[in-house]
């Protein structure tokens, strides 16, 4: 149950930079690779 609690927060914050970089006007790609570890 944990992993599916980690997957939605992922894709909850993958979300959320991808609208974020459509609000500035960036690349998804461009903006990713701030997140990236």
């Amino acid at each position: 149950r944990a992993e599916i609690a980690r997957l939605r927060e992922l894709h909850t914050l993958k979300g959320h930079v991808e609208s974020v970089a459509k609000l500035k006007g960036l690349d998804i790609d461009t903006a990713g690779h701030h997140y990236t570890v």
